[in-house]
């Protein structure tokens, strides 16, 4: 899918309680990794181990991805995460835990970091959406332009 980031909807307000931050300390660091981790059952300790091997370049003030995470009064519940680079912003990663789903925060933290990659000068974003991301893609402007095919080996349950 692919989104002209000077059609975008208006930058609606968050819901109550959720404050979305640009990841900038390990410690965010950390919260963005174990949200990740979450998405498989049991956490994936991986996952994790992988972001704080990665900290040096991902905290870099120049580093060519964002990462952000919403916290709901407090705590951790969501990510994102925005790949600048060729003159396009590729969207990854986003992730709300079950529990606070469809109160829109996902939303939230899809547009987030396509305002920062507008703000910066980027006028494209793309992203490989899951059939959960379709309509929220949609309906901040997000076209499908193809169709990726993903092999799971038999048995393997997807995160």
């Amino acid at each position: 899918m692919a989104a002209d980031l000077h059609a975008l909807p208006a930058d609606p307000a968050p819901p109550r309680g959720l404050e979305i931050a640009r990841v900038r300390t390990p410690a965010q660091l950390h919260d963005f990794a174990r949200l990740l981790a979450a998405n498989w059952t049991p956490p994936d300790p991986h996952v994790v181990r992988f972001y704080e091997m990665a900290a040096p370049a991902l905290l870099s003030e120049d580093a060519p991805l964002w990462l952000y995470v919403g916290y709901l009064d407090g705590t951790p519940v969501a990510t994102s995460e925005l790949a600048v680079g060729g003159g396009v912003a590729g969207l990854y990663n986003i992730s709300t835990l079950p529990s606070h789903r469809r109160r829109g925060i996902g939303r939230a933290l899809t547009l987030r970091p396509l305002f920062d990659a507008r703000a910066a000068g980027l006028r494209v974003a793309i992203l490989q959406a899951s059939a959960d991301g379709l309509g929220v893609y949609a309906q901040v402007g997000f076209v499908a332009t193809g169709q990726v095919t993903e092999y799971k080996p038999p048995g393997e349950a997807a995160p």
